[in-house]
């Protein structure tokens, strides 16, 4: 690729991150305020509609989380993970995803390796790559799904040596021809009518998969059809000892505590303060960095700062670092529609972060683990 058109691919990632940026934004206002009607009503119609409701807004989070995937921008929220069980777990899901006509295989190494991934990420991975293979099978057929350690010890163009476990995905259709074979992780590119798909399918699987440190491989299947092979890191065992902390302290968490938080979405800020109202905590709320820095000053009782990564006039990372001169070692956890993510890795380090959309059980969880960590990082 020349520098010019590279130079056009960022700019076009740059726009896309902040489209998928946006739209998550708005989608964090609908998704938490129709959470809270689900929870809340005790008419059955009115949940009935919430709930359907919430669906929607999934698939269009999914969406733009697929947007976010493409450019590499997407949030992760990284635990050790048994793959079996994620993959075990899924089987309904996966299911219905490869529709009635296509029968299911799983299998999967003994003693397979833990793996450090953002859940969420790998089962919409998982599931799209399943929607391709039925596409690819309209007939009906089968689908294998294997799981296995593997040991590089020589690295390859998209990979590092190293030890990983893989998700090989292989369906029996009629495979691709060699162009599109050789196409197929290209953004947009689609052997489907435009209508039927946006063509940002392997593509986005190829950035889960990259994001998480690994790859994802595409091959001719021994039985006639695809391959898809997603080659995911082996976790540290440094890495499994801290969670295994962290899951226990944050099961001792004391969830009811007085929260600050920021944004500047008059819209967001309001329900994001139902959602920590409802789960118990007394909650300050303002859309100024500013003024958020008087009240950590006259408010000694304020236990964490929630805060958006993008406020207007001063980021959420100087608010957090000029709110610690206030108040030193005071907890904090930053909101990020996704895009602006490497920003808050890099300013940030570890501090903790919130996705958006999220829903009040996401909203819980996340508070459990900040008040339970060490907050000077």
């Amino acid at each position: 690729m020349t520098e010019g058109g590279r130079e056009k691919l960022d700019l076009l990632g740059e726009v896309i991150g902040r489209f998928a940026h946006d739209l998550n934004n708005l989608f964090a206002t609908i998704v938490l305020n129709l959470n809270l009607i689900e929870s809340k009503s005790a008419d059955p119609t009115a949940k009935w509609f919430a709930g359907s409701a919430l669906r929607a807004a999934d698939r269009g989070t999914s969406l733009s989380n697929r947007l976010l995937a493409f450019v590499g921008k997407q949030t992760l929220e990284c635990v050790p993970t048994d793959l079996h069980g994620l993959v075990s777990g899924m089987r309904d899901q996966l299911s219905r995803a490869a529709g009635p006509t296509v029968e299911l295989i799983l299998s999967a190494d003994e003693a397979l390796w833990p793996v450090l991934v953002d859940r969420d990420q790998i089962a919409f991975a998982l599931v799209n790559v399943t929607e391709n293979a039925r596409d690819a099978m309209p007939r009906g057929g089968r689908l294998t799904i294997e799981l296995a350690n593997a040991r590089l010890d020589e690295p390859t163009p998209d990979l590092a040596a190293g030890e990983f476990v893989v998700i090989a995905l292989e369906d029996s259709g009629e495979g691709l021809s060699a162009e599109a074979m050789a196409r197929a992780f290209e953004p947009f590119f689609s052997t489907r009518r435009s209508h039927e798909h946006p063509g940002l399918g392997l593509s986005a699987v190829l950035g889960i998969a990259r994001a998480h440190g690994g790859s994802a491989q595409l091959s001719r299947a021994a039985q006639g059809g695809c391959r898809v092979a997603l080659f995911l890191p082996r976790a540290p065992e440094s890495d499994l000892r801290q969670s295994d902390e962290g899951d226990s302290a944050a099961s001792r968490a004391k969830q009811l505590a007085t929260v600050l938080v920021v944004d500047d979405d008059p819209d967001l800020l309001a329900v994001a303060r139902e959602g920590l109202a409802s789960l118990g905590c007394d909650v300050l709320a303002t859309d100024s960095g500013s003024d958020a820095l008087d009240k950590l000053a006259s408010n000694p009782a304020i236990d964490l700062l929630m805060v958006d990564l993008n406020l207007v006039g001063m980021t959420g990372l100087e608010l957090i670092r000029r709110a610690r001169e206030v108040r030193p070692g005071l907890k904090a956890l930053i909101m990020t529609g996704g895009a602006d993510l490497p920003s808050a890795r890099q300013g940030g380090g570890r501090l903790p972060l919130l996705s958006k959309p999220f829903r009040a059980p996401d909203l819980a969880r996340a508070i459990a683990v900040v008040l339970s960590t060490d907050s000077t990082q």
